[in-house]
This record gives C-alpha cells, structure tokens and sequence, in this order.
C-alpha cells in the first residue's frame, strides 16, 4: 500500500473528506451504515445527495486498504447488520491528514486573507 497524506485512493489533495469525515466518526465507536449516515447528518452533511451505496463503496475501498474492518452484528433482533471500525492504520492516516490539513488550511487562510484585502481595495 502506497500512502500519500495517508492512502493512495483517498488524499486531502483529493478534496475526499467524506472518507475522513467516516474515519472520524468511526473514532468515537464503530458504527454500521445507517448509523454511520445519522452522524454524518449530525456533523451538518447533507445526507439527501448522499446515496448509502456511495458511502458503502467508500467503507469497502477503506476496508481494502487497510483503514477500517468489519464484521457482522447478529445480536438483537433484526436483521445481522456490517459493522465497522477503525483500524491503527486508519488513525494513523487520520494524524497525518490532520497535519496536511493544518497546513493546507494555514495556504487557505493566507489566500482568502489576499482576496479579501484585494476586493476591499477594489471597492
């Protein structure tokens, strides 16, 4: 597995913050699908023009790659659900998107100071 900021598939470069917005709510407990998309609501995604398949392709690739594992919940009532968590090498990935992320966000921050300074002089 080649990383770059953390996976090969999955970058800050990228602009694929889904797949560090599930690694980080896996940070907290592992979580299955739906529950996984009630999260993501929470942190303010709008999760109508998010197919559950394309967060499902995401969780496989993850899995793939090292970054979660799964294993079947069959406790309860109700159908068996996927569950998933985070592995070391996801929290890994996730410290080193953190520091990328850091700096990337110090570059932004700059820009939109120069923007800012050079539309007010338009004015």
């Amino acid at each position: 597995m080649r990383w770059r900021h953390g996976c090969k598939w999955m970058s800050f470069g990228s602009g694929d913050l889904l797949g560090v917005l599930i690694l980080t709510v896996m940070l907290e407990k592992p979580t299955y699908g739906y529950s996984l998309m009630e999260k993501l609501k929470n942190l303010g995604i709008d999760i109508t023009f998010l197919h559950h398949t394309v967060v499902y392709r995401i969780l496989r690739m993850m899995e793939i790659s090292g970054l979660v594992i799964s294993a079947w919940d069959t406790t309860g009532t109700g159908p068996a659900r996927r569950v998933y968590s985070i592995t070391d090498a996801g929290r890994e990935y996730l410290k080193n998107w953190y520091h990328w992320a850091k700096k990337d966000l110090k570059i932004m921050e700059n820009i939109i100071n120069e923007i800012e300074k050079t539309l007010k002089g338009g004015d």
